[in-house]
């Protein structure tokens, strides 16, 4: 996994795109974060064959994200293992 990977992970968490219902098209992730449309894409079909994300529902004609829970531990513990580092 790279760095892009986790941002994008950590960005799918930030807006809150914790369930199907609340998942998010890929056009919201772009706003949000400074990666280009491919290279979101790319680490969302890493991050779906690692199960840290999961398909929603359709949005019209676009497919949206969630984060699951295994994606939320692995962020989570990231997060404190930096803090520690930090500390």
């Amino acid at each position: 996994m790279k760095k892009n990977d986790i941002l994008v992970l950590g960005t799918i968490k930030k807006v809150k795109a914790t369930n199907s219902l609340k998942s998010v098209p890929v056009t919201t992730l772009l706003k949000e974060i400074n990666l280009s449309h491919a290279t979101i894409r790319s680490s969302i079909r890493l991050l779906i064959k690692n199960e840290l994300v999961a398909e929603g529902y359709m949005q019209r004609n676009a497919r949206t994200y969630y984060i699951t829970q295994k994606g939320i531990d692995l962020i989570n513990n990231l997060y404190k293992s930096v803090k520690t580092e930090e500390e």
